[in-house]
């Protein structure tokens, strides 16, 4: 095929030759203008087909069939690295799409979780202690209230909140922090008597009241502020005296 192949060329050549000498312009062979149309055909194009016309008269039969060979070579070669890149990529997508996957349903679970503890009844934890801490305030101050109601049957110059700082000793020196009374007021016998309501069995002290009120008790304060009116201003001194603690029942 390839000696009869070359025959027929050498023919198309010949006559492409006596017809350049016939009309003075360099004629194209037939196979060169077959190559050509093809060309055209398929790409659509009038400059690659003139390019595949120039290049089969530059090159020949023999040639185009080792160019054929050498670009079928390079083309399988192309057409193998790209199924493998298009491999990979397909991989790649498809780690991506099961890791979305996975942090979306894990996101959902803690979402579902979430949504579940606040709406449950039986927890509800952050509305529950909001609710309690604000009727345990509304308590506390119904219960002061009734408390000073009380202790103004018994008192005098009863005064609301007046802040305290205790002795710490015998000398006189007072301690860094203070504590607020919830009342201060005058016995019937003219004596300075301090209360802290308590609205509960169960209600403790700060951490002030703690360590300040045995403090008041020995060595007793000094009033800061001007909660004490006029019967006990700024720098008032209370002498030794207990804080008296009332609890619900207590009055």
């Amino acid at each position: 095929m390839p000696g009869v192949a070359a025959a027929v060329n050498g023919l198309d050549n010949a006559w492409a030759g006596l017809k350049t000498i016939w009309t003075g312009e360099g004629q194209d062979t037939y196979t060169q203008q077959a190559i050509g149309a093809g060309v055209e055909r398929l790409t659509g194009s009038k400059t690659a087909a003139a390019i595949a016309e120039t290049t089969v008269g530059i090159l020949g039969p023999k040639g185009i069939i080792g160019l054929g060979q050498a670009t079928g070579r390079v083309g399988r070669k192309l057409l193998e690295q790209a199924a493998e890149r298009l491999a990979a990529t397909k991989a790649a997508e498809q780690v991506a799409a099961e890791a979305a996957e996975v942090a979306a349903r894990e996101a959902g679970e803690k979402a579902s979780q979430v949504s579940g503890t606040i709406a449950s009844p039986s927890t509800g934890a952050a509305e529950g202690s909001t609710s309690t801490i604000s009727q345990n305030a509304s308590n506390g101050r119904a219960f002061e209230r009734a408390g000073l109601d009380y202790l103004n049957t018994v008192q005098t110059d009863l005064q609301e909140q007046v802040s305290v700082r205790p002795y710490i000793n015998e000398s006189g020196e007072l301690a860094s922090y203070r504590v607020r009374l919830d009342a201060l007021g005058l016995d019937d016998s003219g004596v300075s008597s301090l209360t802290d309501f308590k609205s509960s069995a169960t209600a403790g002290f700060t951490p002030n009241q703690t360590t300040g009120y045995p403090l008041i008790e020995q060595f007793g304060g000094q009033v800061v502020g001007n909660n004490g009116g006029v019967a006990f201003p700024k720098g008032f001194q209370i002498p030794p005296s207990p804080v008296i603690i009332l609890r619900p029942g207590d009055f």
